[in-house]
């Protein structure tokens, strides 16, 4: 009589402690760049709560859009952004077409514009500078002077390639969010056509899913062939509440999840936190002087004030770079 029941007890329980045991190792598994704690808790738990069909807070596939701000949020911003490093040295270049008064005078402004001595230059004119290595430029020539530039430039500080400047953690997320069927857009201050050819070989996304500034272009015949030209003007800064505006016109959808990295974020994650239903929103917090940068309030590149007090009353995950991460790259 004892072996039956003891049978029937193992059949019984069984399978459920199997996919107890199985649940747990998936869990262990996920976002393995993360130390185990409430913040990757809080994004696994979340992912699982809206994509499980018995949830109560399931969201159907078309839904899902999770979006991203890059510099800072998925890679490296510091000491300026990728983008203005580019352009910082496409403007030293002698094959630019930046015409030479306009460049004279851009050069004597800060000696030879090199970003070791010169940030606080470079940050207080970053419109001028991108304007100037753009201006003149077809669309297609620009692209392949950008995709030359990543395969062997580094950040002027650290030396690290901006090829592997991503941060692993977040390069995980996106990886965790798009096997749980979420599109994934990236919503960035840096050019759209930079941000593009970065974010494709960074992260495979497709040009459709990176919104980013927009630099005016005109039609122009050249050699006989049309062209995409760059014009020396912004047409649309993709900051602030130009973020939510863009992501609004471009995808149609309001997102249910949002990782930011600056006070620049905010509209955007508020706007996330403010939609019906379940909803993440995720401050990403420079703590880690040794592996990374150490920044927020005071900081004039990614500056995160508003957001550190706003964001806990509101029940944000605030992630700790350095107590939450466990490699950086």
């Amino acid at each position: 009589m004892m072996k039956v029941r003891v049978l029937r007890w193992s059949r019984r329980y069984a399978l459920p402690l199997l996919l107890i045991i199985l649940t747990n190792q998936a869990w262990a598994s996920s976002l393995p760049s993360w130390h185990q704690g409430t913040n990757k808790t809080n994004i696994i738990s979340f992912v699982q709560k809206v994509t499980a069909k018995n949830s109560k807070y399931y969201v159907p596939i078309d839904k899902r859009v999770a979006v991203f701000d890059l510099d800072g949020t998925l890679v490296s911003e510091q000491p300026v952004s990728a983008e203005l490093s580019f352009a910082v040295s496409h403007v030293n270049e002698k094959t630019t077409y930046l015409p030479l008064p306009v460049k004279n005078k851009l050069l004597s402004s800060c000696h030879n514009i090199n970003v070791k001595s010169c940030r606080d230059y470079i940050s207080n004119h970053y419109y001028p500078i991108i304007l100037s290595a753009h201006s003149g430029l077809t669309e297609s020539f620009f692209k392949k002077e950008v995709t030359d530039w990543l395969q062997t430039s580094k950040n002027p500080e650290t030396s690290r390639p901006y090829l592997g400047s991503a941060y692993q953690p977040m390069k995980e997320v996106i990886q965790y969010l798009q096997h749980h069927q979420f599109s994934i857009y990236i919503v960035t201050g840096s050019g759209t056509d930079f941000a593009r050819l970065y974010a494709k070989q960074l992260f495979g996304l497709k040009p459709s899913h990176v919104i980013g500034g927009q630099y005016r272009k005109q039609l122009e015949t050249r050699d006989g062939t049309t062209h995409l030209v760059y014009q020396n003007k912004m047409l649309r800064v993709n900051g602030g509440d130009n973020k939510v505006l863009n992501i609004n016109s471009h995808i149609g959808i309001r997102p249910i999840i949002a990782f930011g990295n600056s006070d620049d974020d905010m509209s955007m994650l508020q706007w996330t936190e403010g939609g019906a239903g379940p909803h993440l929103s995720v401050l990403i917090h420079h703590t880690d002087k040794a592996r990374e940068w150490q920044y927020d309030k005071n900081s004039d590149v990614g500056q995160l004030d508003k957001g550190l007090s706003y964001g806990p009353e509101h029940h944000w995950v605030i992630v700790d770079m350095k107590k939450d991460w466990n490699k950086v790259y």
